[in-house]
């Protein structure tokens, strides 16, 4: 049994290394972390049922660090499968406050036994950590995310998980990610249910088994079903389409006044504007107008506004010679010179000075 333990966290940090081989977008990058992170957590399991390097256990407890931090990885994947623009959202990135928190402390408190204040055991012969509130509760959060997102993508696909073959089979990944979420719940909870030594190993076994099927089903499925993300980006969004609130809107119609009013009235000049107050001018609600220019355009608000203030300040740039950058800045719509100049550089690649130096260097 330890062997195929062996064998499915090897598979799992392939699997990993293979998605960064992909490429180096964000998603790869995510799906990289969940495999690694399987593949620490099967190697971990076997070290702790045969004793391997108990000594050294303290390092074991970096599996809390990603125990907390997979749940917010899993919600921001399959948010980047609806809406491209999930990093500008800054309140995002409070789900993963409570692993660095905790990555602090472990980081502190290693520090300190290597000063000589402790020992790198942490584990008894009874699996008892020092840590064992945070084994109570930690378990809990992989399994909120999880079951969440699990009934989210049932929501999505419910009526069309047998059209296209694949959408099954990532509902089976997630039923056994539950199974999973709950034994590792069970097992946070031994302490105070009185689990003994032999039924611990036991559990522990189930849950090594659950993570070894989710890696090996998560291969068979790639080979058969090769998925990309822009597949099941396109599936998820074609889907919500069929059933948008979007039915009675003529989408063509509001995509012209879209170009009319950024164009022509260049309303992304205007400080107050937001998805709110634009909506207002299309006669839409704010949730149609966003729903909108996620499945027709492909954007967020906030990405669409920047594009046509970054247009406007590179033909700025280019032929009004007499406004310099921090005019060129307000003239376009943003109301700071450092937001200008972050968001032009991401846009752009280059500093608006750069920009203007070498177009005019150019004509």
């Amino acid at each position: 049994m330890m062997i195929l333990f062996y064998l499915s966290g090897g598979l799992a940090f392939l699997l990993g290394v293979s998605q960064i081989v992909n490429g180096f977008a964000k998603r790869n990058w995510i799906l990289s972390w969940l495999f690694f992170s399987l593949s620490f957590y099967l190697v971990k399991g076997v070290f702790l049922l045969t004793g391997t390097l108990r000594e050294y256990s303290h390092f074991f407890l970096l599996e809390i660090f990603l125990t907390l931090s997979n749940g917010p990885f899993l919600y921001l994947y399959f948010s980047l499968l609806v809406e491209d623009g999930i990093f500008h959202k800054k309140r995002i990135y409070l789900n993963f406050l409570p692993a660095l928190l905790y990555l602090l402390f472990w980081l502190l408190h290693t520090f300190h036994i290597s000063a000589g204040n402790g020992t790198f055991t942490d584990v008894d012969s009874n699996y008892v950590s020092r840590y064992v509130l945070l084994y109570i509760f930690v378990p809990i959060s992989p399994a909120i995310y999880v079951f969440a997102l699990a009934r989210k993508y049932f929501q999505i696909f419910k009526n069309d998980f047998f059209k296209e073959g694949w959408p099954i089979h990532i509902q089976i990944i997630f039923v056994l990610a539950m199974a999973a979420c709950v034994v590792g719940v069970l097992l946070g909870i031994r302490t105070l249910m009185g689990f003994d030594k032999i039924l611990f190993e036991r559990l522990y076994r189930t849950l090594l088994i659950l993570l070894s099927a989710i890696v090996f089903y998560t291969f068979f499925v790639s080979q058969k079903f090769p998925i990309t993300f822009n597949i099941v980006s396109n599936a998820i969004r074609r889907i919500q389409y069929e059933r948008t609130t979007l039915k009675n809107v003529d989408v063509v119609r509001i995509e012209q006044r879209i170009l009319k009013l950024m164009k022509e009235e260049k309303i992304f000049r205007e400080e107050e504007i937001s998805l709110k107050t634009l909506a207002a001018r299309l006669s839409m609600t704010p949730h149609q107008l966003s729903e909108f220019l996620n499945v027709r355009l492909n954007l967020n608000f906030n990405n669409l506004i920047n594009n046509y203030r970054i247009e406007e300040a590179k033909r700025l740039l280019t032929y009004r010679q007499d406004l310099n950058v921090l005019n060129v800045a307000y003239e376009s719509g943003f109301n700071s010179l450092s937001a200008f100049h972050t968001a032009f550089k991401r846009n752009v690649g280059m500093s608006p000075k750069a920009f203007r130096k070498r177009n005019c260097n150019t004509d």
